[in-house]
């Protein structure tokens, strides 16, 4: 899929300077197409899995140390009640949408939402439900949304099966992962059965690269 950027599409005479660089407009048909990359999802079925976790009630109290109590508070009592409703209703996304001109939207997890501190078995239920609701959510728009997944990569061999899973089952284009995965960078060891799997989905090749929708 070719990627629509703030900048003016390359000129047939700047494309033939460059031999092998495509154009970056999203068409349907004979129209471009706006699309929106960085578009989260907030499953509220999943915090109802994790609220009775340690690790769940000691996130305030980590938050304050992080980014300092000013931030914190502000977050709780003014950002996240007016992000909510954003993240939590379709219709109204769609309604937003189309204010801003956004013909498409690829729809991932909130960062907030990967858990990677997660036991197998948490994990499972936690990737299950949010890749499953971001499908679900997709599905009833397909002219209009796309999915991203979640895959619990704290657990590489778990994290394969879902990353087929939801590719190649649900139809999601992909899954987005953090920067790091409890203070470890991607490029540790232990990650690397999940980047050298086999994807065994064509979708996983096909629909991302193509420059199909």
């Amino acid at each position: 899929m070719y990627l629509h950027t703030c900048h003016r599409p390359h000129s047939p005479e700047r494309s033939a300077e460059h031999p092998g660089r495509t154009d970056r407009t999203v068409r349907r048909g004979n129209r471009c197409l706006t699309v929106d990359l960085h578009c989260h999802a907030f499953v509220t079925e999943v915090e109802q899995l994790v609220k009775d976790r340690p690790e769940k009630q000691a996130e305030p109290a980590m938050q304050r140390r992080v980014m300092g109590v000013a931030s914190a508070e502000y977050n709780r009592t003014t950002m996240l009640p007016a992000a909510a409703p954003k993240l939590t209703n379709l219709e109204l996304r769609l309604r937003d949408m189309d204010e801003m001109g956004v013909d498409i939207q690829v729809i991932s997890p909130t960062s907030v939402q990967h858990y990677y501190w997660a036991d197998p078995d948490l994990a499972r239920e936690i990737v299950r439900t949010t890749n499953d609701k971001i499908a679900e959510s997709c599905a009833k728009h397909p002219d209009r949304l796309l999915a991203l997944g979640n895959v619990a990569l704290q657990h590489p061999e778990l994290s394969i099966e879902q990353l087929d899973h939801c590719v190649g089952e649900l139809g999601m284009r992909g899954v987005e992962i953090s920067t790091a995965v409890n203070g470890l960078e991607l490029d540790d060891p232990r990650f690397a059965p999940f980047w050298r799997a086999p994807r065994s989905s064509g979708a996983w090749s096909s629909s991302i690269l193509s420059g199909r929708l």
